[in-house]
């Protein structure tokens, strides 16, 4: 798995897959159904499943809305097969896209903290950092405004920051108008 390389590479213990536990939601259609704008055959006749693992140590994170509420949600939904329409199995992993999600797992106990700078293609890497590290912290910029990417690595203590986004979201202009934004804002007049 690609996240153990990157965990390899960034000096970090991790469990083995064996102590996560499995979850499959068969069914998923996904986003790239509602991209093509149709019904496209070959994407809705052929489902996708999808593969959650749950962390060993840590089952929830703490988001925060577009409205500013914090709410506590897990970090894998074992229930989303009944939760959510085949189009939307994949919020499985964090319960979808917010502004900043935040996971604390005292287990690791040394301090560390990393950032996730994301949309939602990333949000099936958080589930595998917060056994790594005691603070996971991952901004959506496509809706993240609180501060800049160099504020809060200042304010939190972050040492590792990483990106992680899909070809789609990176060909759009406004999206990378907003994660320059993030990472150009110092001054919040």
């Amino acid at each position: 798995m690609r996240i153990y390389s990157f965990l390899n590479a960034a000096g970090r213990s991790y469990p083995s897959l064996d102590a996560y536990k499995p979850h499959a939601f068969e069914g998923f259609t996904g986003s790239l159904a509602g991209h093509t704008k149709q019904e496209t055959p070959n994407l809705v006749e052929n489902p996708d499943t999808i593969y959650a693992y749950e962390p060993p140590t840590l089952n929830t994170v703490t988001i925060t809305t577009t409205q500013g509420e914090t709410l506590n949600r897990p970090i894998v939904n074992p229930d989303a097969a009944t939760v959510f329409s085949n189009s939307q199995r994949y919020r499985c992993f964090i319960d979808g896209d917010y502004p900043l999600t935040m996971a604390h797992n005292p287990a690791v106990g040394d301090g560390s903290a990393v950032l996730l700078i994301k949309e939602s293609y990333g949000n099936a890497f958080l589930p595998m950092l917060v056994d790594s590290y005691e603070y996971v912290y991952a901004i959506d910029y496509r809706f993240f405004t609180s501060m800049s990417i160099p504020e809060m690595v200042d304010t939190y203590g972050i040492e590792t920051v990483l990106f992680l986004n899909n070809p789609v979201a990176t060909s759009a202009d406004y999206n990378m108008n907003r994660l320059e934004r993030l990472v150009a804002m110092v001054d919040r007049d």
